[in-house]
């Protein structure tokens, strides 16, 4: 297993492979941490989706990681009133940074150009939805414990740009009491979809872990990386 840290621009990536597999990767998968984490933090998911053959590419968000500034804490206070408008410009702007890490990929040969999937876990979930709406060559998308709406700046809303997941293969995956990201959001988003692109094949897959808060039980974090990496071997 190969472990690469690199630079592209100022964005801090994190791939990791198979060398034996250099050039002939199923496809390349972009994974985002959540909020006060870091692309480290989910190495063992990359390895799992690694020995599955394909390229993972882990990325520190805007404000996170080496990104962090020394007044992290100060732009997170949830006690201010401006904390979602600052959560929400973050996920925007690390969405917008994918173009420039699939250009990268693309140019330097590792990967099938046409195979691109992201994931990403609550905060980097809501940087999954996002970027279907930003890069149209992200063709699966399977964001954890998250939401495709956004409390701040509904024109960038992904549920409120619904052509751009008429040609993707959508899994989300909720905790059913969750109360840091409610699932609500994600399972109307779904049932919308489902009405409006109607499909012999299952496009859009919903599930909700029951008993689970914002962090899943260990049972069921399990199975939903074991969702995860299954719906990409399916399309990706």
């Amino acid at each position: 297993m190969q472990i690469v840290e690199e630079f592209i621009e100022d964005i801090p990536i994190l791939m990791v492979y198979k060398s034996s597999e250099v050039g002939k990767f199923k496809g390349s998968i972009l994974f985002f941490h959540g909020l006060e984490s870091d692309k480290e933090n989910y190495l063992e998911v990359y390895k799992r989706l690694a020995s599955e053959n394909f390229l993972v590419v882990g990325v520190d968000n805007r404000l996170h990681g080496k990104r962090r500034p020394e007044n992290y804490h100060d732009l997170f206070n949830w006690d201010t009133p401006d904390v979602w408008r600052v959560f929400f410009n973050a996920v925007y702007q690390t969405a917008c940074d994918v173009p420039l890490i699939i250009d990268y990929l693309v140019n330097s040969e590792i990967c099938p150009s046409s195979h691109f999937g992201i994931s990403g876990v609550s905060m980097g979930g809501y940087i999954a939805y996002t970027a279907v709406t930003i890069d149209s060559r992200i063709k699966v998308a399977a964001p954890l414990i998250s939401s495709p709406h956004y409390k701040e700046d509904q024109e960038k809303s992904p549920d409120s740009q619904l052509e751009k997941f008429k040609n993707i293969y959508l899994l989300s995956q909720t905790a059913g009491l969750d109360t840091t990201v409610p699932p609500h959001e994600a399972r109307e988003f779904h049932k919308i979809l489902n009405e409006k692109f109607p499909c012999e094949k299952e496009q859009y897959r919903y599930i909700e872990y029951p008993n689970s808060e914002h962090m899943l039980r260990e049972e069921d974090w399990s199975d939903a990386i074991d969702e995860m990496v299954e719906w990409f071997h399916k399309y990706l």
